[in-house]
């Protein structure tokens, strides 16, 4: 063995040495890095979370003031179809006693 070759033997080790320790740290850093990201996703998603919870609970809210505005509409509100045989029922009464007023003068001596 000659020193030439011990030389060259080291410094390929050493350099192999430092790719590897190159690898690592720089490995490491990503790793850091995407632990970051990542906590940093987890509080999103955690005030996400929460205000999706705050929208639910709003949503119900309404879903159960809407149903009482139905119900009450229901209650209280006419439907057309009832206002229309109302309205035909009155008018039908109205045109009977017309026709029986203009028989009761029209049978009157001296009629109209």
């Amino acid at each position: 063995m000659t020193i030439e070759w011990l030389i060259a033997t080291a410094l390929g080790l050493c350099t192999a040495g430092v790719t590897v320790v190159s690898f690592w740290l720089a490995f490491s850093d990503r790793i850091t890095k995407a632990h970051a990201h990542a906590e940093a996703a987890m509080v999103e998603a955690k005030y996400a979370s929460r205000r999706a919870d705050e929208a639910h609970v709003s949503l119900m809210a309404l879903n159960g003031a809407f149903s009482l505005y139905r119900e009450q509409i229901a209650r209280e509100y006419v439907q057309r179809d009832v206002l229309e045989q109302t309205e035909n029922r009155i008018m039908s009464a109205i045109t009977q006693i017309t026709d029986r007023l203009d028989k009761v003068l029209s049978n009157r001596p001296g009629g109209r």
